[in-house]
């Protein structure tokens, strides 16, 4: 779990844009935040709509949410087109997110243009959903074609990344210099 200080110190009062319905990362990541969610009584989840995985959802979603919730701090979208979208809607409603702003902004994937938003202060929080995984499964296909050994449970490594001035023992500082190592 990441641990983010809140702007202003207030409690989180969250916003939820979900990824396509019956999606099976949908269905992981929200599971996945609900239950974390569930351990912190201060949390208040105050929506949580599909904005199916696109900027245009992200979008509509956000400035449905505007238009309903005048006192939310923290958006989590569950990938990165999704929060182009919400920063996009909340740019036109004149609401600041990121580092400087009012909103914190999380999201998952943590695509190259995720990651640059994230270096540039406007995503707080970016997950990985690491992309590359064909490599590392096709490593173990051929350990068991080859008879060797492998692990009962394999598990993919993904990265989490926040914006410069946040500190995280659970994610690393996006500069420049790991932007420029990513493989995508």
């Amino acid at each position: 779990m990441l641990k983010i200080k809140l702007i202003n110190q207030r409690f989180p009062k969250i916003l939820v844009i979900e990824g396509s319905v019956g999606a099976s990362a949908t269905l992981g990541r929200t599971e996945g935040f609900n239950n974390i969610a569930a351990t912190h009584s201060e949390w208040e989840i105050l929506d949580s709509q599909s904005g199916d995985f696109t900027q245009a959802g992200g979008q509509e979603v956000m400035e449905s949410f505007i238009k309903s919730y005048s006192d939310f701090n923290v958006v989590v979208c569950q990938n990165d087109n999704e929060a182009y979208g919400a920063m996009d809607a909340m740019d036109a409603a004149g609401i600041t997110y990121g580092v400087d702003g009012d909103v914190i902004i999380i999201s998952f994937d943590a695509t190259h243009d995720g990651l640059q938003y994230t270096l540039d202060g406007k995503i707080n929080c970016n997950v990985e959903c690491n992309p590359l995984q064909a490599e590392f499964a096709a490593e173990v296909i051929q350990k068991l074609q080859a008879g060797e050994a492998i692990d009962a449970v394999t598990v993919v490594k993904d990265e989490a990344f926040v914006a410069p001035g946040i500190e995280s023992q659970y994610a690393i500082t996006m500069t420049q210099e790991v932007l420029d190592g990513r493989a995508y």
